[in-house]
Protein backbone atom coordinates (compact mmCIF):
# COMPACT_ATOMS: atom_id res chain seq x y z
CA UNK A 1 0.00 0.00 0.00
CA UNK A 2 3.18 2.18 0.56
CA UNK A 3 3.57 2.41 -3.16
CA UNK A 4 -0.26 2.75 -4.46
CA UNK A 5 -0.32 5.78 -1.64
CA UNK A 6 3.21 7.25 -3.39
CA UNK A 7 1.82 6.86 -6.97
CA UNK A 8 -1.56 7.99 -6.28
CA UNK A 9 -0.22 11.42 -4.64
CA UNK A 10 2.57 11.80 -7.47
CA UNK A 11 -0.28 11.27 -10.31
CA UNK A 12 -2.38 13.94 -8.35
CA UNK A 13 -0.05 16.55 -6.75
CA UNK A 14 2.41 16.88 -10.05
CA UNK A 15 -0.24 19.23 -12.18
CA UNK A 16 -1.83 20.64 -8.66
CA UNK A 17 -1.68 22.76 -5.66
CA UNK A 18 -1.89 23.60 -2.26
CA UNK A 19 -3.45 27.00 -3.19
CA UNK A 20 -0.72 28.24 -0.60
CA UNK A 21 3.61 29.03 -0.89
CA UNK A 22 4.90 26.15 -2.73
CA UNK A 23 7.96 25.57 -0.06
CA UNK A 24 5.65 25.34 2.94
CA UNK A 25 3.25 22.60 0.29
CA UNK A 26 6.02 20.39 -0.19
CA UNK A 27 7.12 19.98 3.67
CA UNK A 28 3.46 20.00 3.90
CA UNK A 29 3.14 16.77 1.34
CA UNK A 30 5.77 15.02 3.98
CA UNK A 31 3.72 15.67 6.99
CA UNK A 32 0.80 13.99 5.20
CA UNK A 33 3.14 11.12 4.65
CA UNK A 34 3.94 11.34 8.27
CA UNK A 35 -0.22 11.43 8.64
CA UNK A 36 0.23 8.00 6.65
CA UNK A 37 2.85 6.63 8.57
CA UNK A 38 1.51 6.59 12.10
CA UNK A 39 -2.47 7.47 12.37
CA UNK A 40 -3.71 4.64 10.62
CA UNK A 41 -1.54 2.21 12.67
CA UNK A 42 -2.74 3.95 15.73
CA UNK A 43 -5.97 3.75 14.92
CA UNK A 44 -6.00 0.40 14.20
CA UNK A 45 -4.24 -0.60 17.36
CA UNK A 46 -6.50 1.23 20.04
CA UNK A 47 -9.92 0.83 20.56
CA UNK A 48 -12.43 1.86 18.15
CA UNK A 49 -13.82 4.69 20.31
CA UNK A 50 -9.96 6.31 20.43
CA UNK A 51 -9.55 4.97 16.49
CA UNK A 52 -12.62 7.28 15.86
CA UNK A 53 -10.63 10.33 17.09
CA UNK A 54 -7.57 9.53 15.56
CA UNK A 55 -9.28 9.28 11.92
CA UNK A 56 -11.18 11.95 12.60
CA UNK A 57 -8.48 14.26 13.55
CA UNK A 58 -6.47 12.61 10.64
CA UNK A 59 -9.13 13.08 8.62
CA UNK A 60 -10.16 16.50 9.08
CA UNK A 61 -6.10 17.27 9.34
CA UNK A 62 -5.69 15.66 5.73
CA UNK A 63 -8.05 17.89 4.05
CA UNK A 64 -8.25 21.26 5.59
CA UNK A 65 -4.29 21.44 4.77
CA UNK A 66 -4.90 19.56 1.33
CA UNK A 67 -7.83 20.53 -0.42
CA UNK A 68 -8.44 24.19 -0.11
CA UNK A 69 -9.42 24.33 -3.67
CA UNK A 70 -12.42 21.67 -4.17
CA UNK A 71 -11.95 22.20 -7.75
CA UNK A 72 -9.07 19.87 -7.79
CA UNK A 73 -10.51 17.14 -6.14
CA UNK A 74 -7.54 16.20 -4.01
CA UNK A 75 -9.47 15.08 -0.81
CA UNK A 76 -10.38 12.12 -3.18
CA UNK A 77 -7.31 10.39 -3.63
CA UNK A 78 -5.52 12.08 -0.18
CA UNK A 79 -8.18 9.77 1.78
CA UNK A 80 -8.31 6.95 -0.30
CA UNK A 81 -4.62 6.65 0.49
CA UNK A 82 -5.44 6.90 3.72
CA UNK A 83 -8.19 4.39 4.28
CA UNK A 84 -6.34 1.81 2.07
CA UNK A 85 -3.83 2.47 5.00
CA UNK A 86 -5.92 1.89 7.89
CA UNK A 87 -7.74 -0.96 5.62
CA UNK A 88 -4.01 -2.93 5.16
CA UNK A 89 -3.13 -2.96 8.77
CA UNK A 90 0.71 -3.97 9.94
CA UNK A 91 0.96 -6.84 12.14
CA UNK A 92 4.32 -6.30 14.02
CA UNK A 93 6.51 -3.15 14.94
CA UNK A 94 9.48 -4.59 12.54
CA UNK A 95 6.49 -3.88 9.83
CA UNK A 96 5.67 -0.89 11.18
CA UNK A 97 8.70 0.22 10.88
CA UNK A 98 9.60 -1.17 7.30
CA UNK A 99 6.37 1.11 6.51
CA UNK A 100 7.38 4.39 8.34
CA UNK A 101 10.29 4.27 6.00
CA UNK A 102 8.77 3.41 2.87
CA UNK A 103 6.57 6.44 3.56
CA UNK A 104 9.05 8.96 4.63
CA UNK A 105 11.02 7.72 1.05
CA UNK A 106 7.45 8.58 -0.96
CA UNK A 107 6.57 11.36 0.99
CA UNK A 108 10.08 13.05 0.43
CA UNK A 109 9.25 11.89 -3.43
CA UNK A 110 6.01 13.19 -3.88
CA UNK A 111 7.37 16.26 -2.52
CA UNK A 112 10.28 16.90 -4.73
CA UNK A 113 8.22 15.86 -7.55
CA UNK A 114 5.94 18.61 -6.42
CA UNK A 115 8.37 21.10 -5.50
CA UNK A 116 10.05 20.79 -9.44
CA UNK A 117 6.65 20.89 -11.37
CA UNK A 118 5.60 23.64 -9.37
CA UNK A 119 8.64 25.03 -9.68
CA UNK A 120 8.68 25.44 -13.68
CA UNK A 121 5.17 26.90 -13.42
CA UNK A 122 6.45 29.93 -11.97
CA UNK A 123 3.36 30.91 -9.58
CA UNK A 124 3.64 32.30 -6.50
CA UNK A 125 1.25 32.06 -3.86
CA UNK A 126 0.83 34.73 -1.27
CA UNK A 127 -1.13 32.49 0.93
CA UNK A 128 1.14 30.59 3.68
CA UNK A 129 -0.15 27.65 5.51
CA UNK A 130 -0.79 29.81 8.67
CA UNK A 131 -3.09 31.60 6.49
CA UNK A 132 -4.62 27.93 5.19
CA UNK A 133 -4.90 26.73 8.91
CA UNK A 134 -6.64 30.03 10.00
CA UNK A 135 -9.45 30.06 7.29
CA UNK A 136 -10.91 27.10 8.43
CA UNK A 137 -14.30 28.14 9.71
CA UNK A 138 -17.06 26.01 10.09
CA UNK A 139 -19.49 28.68 8.79
CA UNK A 140 -18.38 28.86 5.57
CA UNK A 141 -19.42 26.12 3.31
CA UNK A 142 -16.19 25.01 3.08
CA UNK A 143 -15.48 24.67 6.37
CA UNK A 144 -18.55 22.84 6.82
CA UNK A 145 -17.83 20.52 3.88
CA UNK A 146 -14.77 19.54 5.20
CA UNK A 147 -15.80 19.04 8.62
CA UNK A 148 -18.80 16.80 7.28
CA UNK A 149 -16.24 14.79 5.28
CA UNK A 150 -14.24 14.23 8.38
CA UNK A 151 -17.32 13.15 10.84
CA UNK A 152 -19.17 11.23 7.95
CA UNK A 153 -16.27 9.17 6.80
CA UNK A 154 -14.84 8.45 10.40
CA UNK A 155 -17.98 7.41 11.55
CA UNK A 156 -18.67 4.75 9.01
CA UNK A 157 -15.51 3.41 9.69
CA UNK A 158 -16.13 3.41 13.68
CA UNK A 159 -19.64 1.89 13.31
CA UNK A 160 -18.08 -0.76 10.64
CA UNK A 161 -15.41 -1.73 13.89
CA UNK A 162 -18.13 -1.73 16.50
CA UNK A 163 -20.11 -4.18 14.45
CA UNK A 164 -16.91 -6.00 13.35
CA UNK A 165 -17.63 -5.81 10.03
CA UNK A 166 -14.26 -6.65 7.58
CA UNK A 167 -12.96 -4.20 5.63
CA UNK A 168 -14.56 -0.91 6.52
CA UNK A 169 -12.01 0.74 4.43
CA UNK A 170 -14.19 0.18 1.60
CA UNK A 171 -17.57 1.85 3.19
CA UNK A 172 -16.38 4.99 3.20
Amino acid sequence: MVGVATVLLILTFRFTNLDFKINQSAFTLIGVFVIYAIFPYLANNLSPFIGFIINFISVLALVVLTCNNMMYANHAVVLLSYFLLYGNPVATLNSFYLRFIGLMVGGVIVALIFYIKNKKINVEFDNTITDIIKSFDIKTEKGAWQLKLALGMSSVVFIGEVLHFQRTMWWV
